[in-house]
């Protein structure tokens, strides 16, 4: 039974996925501290921070490169709000994930989903929006909705606060071309090019040259004719008119309405510069856009960069974008920007401290910084007691799963076998900690072991036994070296002991060692890597449960250990 305010988290299936460039990009948006975007072909991807599953990939881990969004679904929009996102298929299907404390998914519940959910209505959707924690959207039939929360009048339903947990007719029976999603409030415009807006107004964002709130539809002062409006601000409007000259009105507190003040505006003023835009992205305390020659420009807040001038400093005027590249789109979140130039490829700047710039980092950029184009290519797996990590073609180590100790029950310990650095257990492949690059890895019970193209050995997980071969019985959540500064050609990790073969040849173990499993002649556990009796050349040596086996370079087969002992009794 599913009850209101849970989180869903859907079981992902790790079917086969064919590797390789995820291309071009139609289109990509900003949220808050995350990113989504639509591929050339229609695929949905996201990245940055998940905490309520809003890259729509079944789990809750940040990732910081492009995601498959789940599904198989083929998007021709998509919208991120601050927690949820939304997007409409290609034939006409709306579908929201993400979090849902106010209804904003659509689905007349408030259960939180991991993966895409189909919008309640069967109404068929020209364009959805995800605002803070409303969405809105226009039916082909050009009949506006709105669902989610609506304390502020922001659903234009007239029936503040009531929240909508499915979409609700916005009132007034106008025909809509759009409409747009915000913090508090919302705007749209008609098809004759009117905006109107509602919901919040303390600093003059419904633009009517007055601070009342509005729970209708209220025409924007000035008599201009809009084709493009923007609302994700908290308290700052956008819009771009039919003759591509742009005007912003509400809060100005950091310069973000561009007229070189900041004095806060009731109703539409025009952008300084006389520049002719074609689109207009206003973001939390600052705004973008780009010009019908297709520059980049910002303004506002740039504390983390998100002006991508390569400063931190505060705009007030629009100040083009370092670069050169040419855009056909400009997108403005909390405290990053995304864009798509006009050859389709993606780029973000700005705040990245969840991977929401998407070039494999958490690493602030101060310029446009080119999203990753390639899924995860993967060279070699390896499976342990509840859980697997794999090697990228570039040699990246990835872990996901359950690294409790099973044998306890699942109540037992963690051991950190995920190699994260944390006892968390992400359901999907995270990065191990460290930044290192292996040329192998192996999955032990608890623990698990790699080397580097150089030889290097390393450990981590679960160390009672000493198998992390460190010289403690600690466990490790992260790679730890393994000591004595030998180099391996192999490695290969068992329940509770590891074994290795250097590059000369020369078999080493170490870990538990009950049965014999370090084939020392002892029954002694071994911290450190210790050297296999009989003075052997190896070519490959690898550890099971109780029980250790290996081939010489002569081709002879040898094991030692548990079963062997078992069977001599």
């Amino acid at each position: 039974m599913v009850l209101a305010g849970m989180l869903v988290v859907v079981p992902l299936v790790l079917a086969p996925q064919p590797a390789g460039a995820v291309g071009s990009w139609a289109s990509v948006v900003p949220g808050d501290y995350f990113s989504c975007g639509i591929a050339s072909g229609g695929a949905a991807y996201c990245w940055g921070v998940n905490d309520y599953g809003q890259l729509g990939n079944g789990t809750t881990t940040q990732q910081t490169v492009p995601t498959k969004v789940s599904g198989g679904l083929t998007f021709s929009n998509i919208s991120v709000g601050d927690q949820h996102a939304c997007g409409v298929t290609t034939t006409g299907a709306g579908y929201c994930w993400g979090r849902n404390q106010s209804g904003q998914l659509g689905i007349n519940s408030t259960t939180t989903y991991t993966t895409p959910q189909l919008v309640s209505g069967g109404s068929t959707w020209t364009s959805i929006t995800a605002g803070w924690a409303s969405t809105c959207g226009v039916t082909t039939t050009t009949v506006g909705y709105c669902w989610g929360w609506n304390a502020n009048g922001q659903g234009g339903t007239n029936n503040a606060p009531t929240d909508n947990p499915v979409p609700a007719a916005v009132s007034g029976s106008y025909a809509w071309s759009s409409i747009r999603a915000g913090y508090k409030n919302t705007c749209g415009i008609t098809t004759s090019s009117i905006a109107y807006c509602w919901g919040y107004n303390d600093t003059g964002e419904v633009g009517d040259n007055t601070t009342t709130q509005r729970n209708v539809p209220t025409a924007v002062s000035g008599g201009l004719s809009f084709s493009k409006i923007s609302t994700r601000s908290p308290f700052t409007i956008c819009g771009v008119t039919t003759t591509n000259a742009a005007y912003c009105w509400g809060d100005n507190s950091s310069g973000q309405v561009g007229d070189n003040t900041t004095t806060q505006r009731l109703v539409p003023t025009a952008v300084s510069g006389g520049l002719s835009f074609a689109s207009i992205s206003v973001g939390y305390y600052g705004t973008c856009g780009v010009t019908t020659g297709n520059t980049g420009y910002c303004w506002g807040a740039n504390n983390n960069g998100e002006i991508g001038d390569n400063t931190a400093t505060e705009r007030h005027v629009p100040t083009s974008v370092s670069g050169g590249l040419s855009f056909s789109s400009i997108s403005r979140g909390t405290a990053h920007t995304c864009g798509i130039t006009t050859a389709n490829a993606a780029y973000c700047w700005g705040n990245n401290t969840n991977g929401q710039v998407g070039d494999g980092t958490t690493t602030g950029r101060y310029v446009p910084t080119a999203v990753s184009t390639t899924e995860r290519a993967w060279s070699q797996i390896s499976v342990g007691d509840s859980f697997a990590c794999a090697l990228t073609t570039t040699g990246v180590a990835y872990c996901w799963g359950l690294s409790i100790g099973a044998d306890n029950g699942s109540g037992g310990p963690s051991y950190g076998a995920l190699g994260n650095g944390t006892n968390a257990e992400p359901h999907f492949p995270t990065p191990v900690s460290g930044g290192l690059t292996f040329s192998s890895i192996s999955a032990g019970k608890h623990h698990v072991c790699a080397l580097t193209a150089a030889g290097a050995a390393y450990c981590w997980g679960n160390n009672n036994g000493g198998q992390v071969g460190d010289n403690t019985t600690t466990d490790r959540t992260a790679p730890t070296a393994v000591s004595g500064g030998l180099t391996f050609a192999s490695i290969s990790a068992g329940y509770y002991h590891t074994c290795g073969v250097t590059t000369a040849g020369a078999g080493y173990c170490w870990g538990g060692n009950p049965w014999g499993d370090l084939g020392d002649n002892t029954t002694v556990g071994k911290f450190v890597p210790t050297a296999i009796s009989g003075g052997y050349t190896w070519s490959s040596v690898s550890a099971s449960v109780n029980d250790t086996c290996g081939v010489t370079t002569t081709n002879v087969a040898y094991c030692w250990g548990g079963k062997l002992q078992r069977r001599s009794r």
